[in-house]
């Protein structure tokens, strides 16, 4: 064990922890509505990128091509995405949102923000404050993650 972990190792476990059960409760602030995690990942991912290859949708959102194909179809059976051949390359196929896929994401977002304001009714004003301040901070942990790791445009767009 180096210096570091052992100095931030408790503050950086329990913060592991306190996200992994906060991400959980995060999960569970608006119904589903059928929509999968994957689905509303994929469906925000398009709203913030614009239309994408299925090829880099399914890098993007972590499944098997296979996988983001019948997602991709359950999507446009549902009207919320369209596929259109790829003006650059006539054999590719591009994803693109629907204005009922982006008025999903939309609204979604309004719900889950309703219900986080509710559930941040209960933090004093100190509290409150503190909870604010760290908002800045995790925005920075997520630009760091996605440029240094290229993890993940998915979860920059989806920001």
């Amino acid at each position: 064990m180096n210096a570091t972990t052992a100095t931030h190792g408790p503050s950086v476990r329990g913060a592991t922890e306190t996200l992994d059960s906060f991400f959980s409760v995060w999960r569970h602030l608006i119904p589903s509505e059928g929509v999968s995690l994957t689905a509303a990942s994929t469906l925000r991912l398009l709203l913030r990128s614009g239309p994408l290859r299925l090829t880099t949708l399914g890098e993007r959102e972590a499944v098997s091509q296979p996988a983001m194909t019948g997602l991709v179809s359950r999507l446009q059976a549902a009207g919320l995405v369209e596929r259109r051949a790829d003006p650059t390359d006539g054999r590719a196929v591009l994803v693109e949102l629907t204005a009922a896929g982006g008025a999903l994401v939309e609204e979604r977002r309004t719900r889950r923000t309703a219900a986080m304001e509710e559930l941040l009714g209960v933090l004093d004003p100190v509290e409150r404050a503190r909870f604010d301040a760290a908002i800045p901070a995790l925005g920075l942990l997520i630009d760091h993650a996605t440029s240094d790791v290229g993890l993940a445009t998915g979860i920059q767009e989806s920001r």
